[in-house]
C-alpha cells in the first residue's frame, strides 16, 4: 500500500509538471489572454480565468 502511494504521488507530481511546462510555453495560444503581451501577466490572467470557472 505505501507502494502504490509513493507511485500516485510521483504521477500526480509529473502530470502537474508537464501540464505547467505546457501551458507555460503555449499560453499565448489561450483565446483568453492572447491580446497580451507579457508572459507572466498572461499567465496569472490566465489562472484567474481557470480558478473563476472552477
Amino acid at each position: 500500500m505505501k507502494e502504490v502511494r509513493k507511485w500516485i504521488s510521483r504521477v500526480s507530481l509529473s502530470v502537474f509538471l508537464m501540464s505547467t511546462l505546457y501551458i507555460t510555453t503555449h499560453v499565448n495560444d489561450f483565446p483568453e489572454v492572447a491580446h497580451i503581451e507579457s508572459k507572466t501577466e498572461a499567465f496569472a490572467n490566465l489562472i484567474q480565468v481557470v480558478f473563476r470557472y472552477s
